[in-house]
């Protein structure tokens, strides 16, 4: 009897490290745009990196489940959270903040985009 654990980690993996690495271009882009313009405000700003955090957070968990046989929803629940940690940690620590409601809710929102990007991902398979 095989182990549906063993194909259960590279999507998420490949899910995590895809996120993180669309979210730092994302992040990057819109820095510079918010440095060299002066039609992007700040709050603005903001508002495109939060839209910009839940699409990553859907391209990492669409392509992990995707990646999987089946459980899509759990590997992009599993991607959400782990994402949302990471930016989590090191937002606690280049900026004095405390947990808040709002991060709490950013939290359910993120498993929320983390387990639709992950049923849609094993469901939507590529013609190969």
């Amino acid at each position: 009897m095989k182990s549906s654990v063993a194909p259960f980690f590279p999507g998420i993996f490949k899910g995590i490290g895809l996120s993180l690495s669309a979210f730092f271009v994302f992040f990057l882009l819109v820095n510079l745009f918010y440095t060299y313009s002066d039609s992007l405000t700040q709050p603005a700003a903001v508002k495109i990196l939060l839209g910009l955090y839940f699409f990553s957070i859907f391209i990492g968990s669409f392509f992990a489940g995707r990646a999987s046989l089946n459980l899509g929803w759990l590997q992009g629940l599993v991607v959400g959270f782990i994402f949302a940690l990471v930016i989590l940690i090191i937002g606690l620590r280049t900026v004095e903040t405390a947990l808040t409601s709002s991060i709490l809710f950013r939290f359910c929102l993120t498993a929320a985009t983390g387990v639709l990007g992950g049923i849609l991902g094993v469901n939507i398979k590529s013609s190969k």
